[in-house]
């Protein structure tokens, strides 16, 4: 019965370790300004819908809908060596989206966890 909850135990560490080296960061408002600011080539994409970019977005961010039928075809289009910050109203589409991004081959992806309407 030990060895059960040993090797459980043991594929959690396993895995958890394999989650460390994710191209994914979580970032928050502050350091969203700082990368923004400080990164010659980076690209800002909203995932949000046309609805919500009206109420503004963030300057030189590229808008590609993440409820929209081709949303991974236009992101597939996007330079994927480039780091990416990505960001939605609130933070769960983009969380969403940057999960399918790193499995289309972004090698880095900032996601903004409060959103827009954090970065207002």
């Amino acid at each position: 019965m030990r060895f059960k909850y040993f090797y459980a135990l043991f594929f959690l560490i396993l895995v958890v370790s394999c989650k460390t080296n994710s191209i994914i960061t979580n970032i928050d408002v502050s350091k969203a300004k700082e990368i923004i600011r400080d990164s010659s080539n980076l690209i800002i994409l909203d995932v949000r819908t046309q609805e919500e970019v009206a109420e503004g977005m963030i300057e030189k961010a590229i808008n590609i809908d993440y409820e929209k039928d081709d949303f991974i075809t236009k992101v597939n289009a996007l330079d994927k060596s480039k780091p990416i910050l990505v960001y939605c109203k609130g933070g769960g589409r983009s969380a969403d989206a940057v999960q399918i991004m790193e499995g289309i081959g972004f090698s880095k992806i900032y996601n903004l966890e409060d959103g827009y309407e954090g970065w207002k």
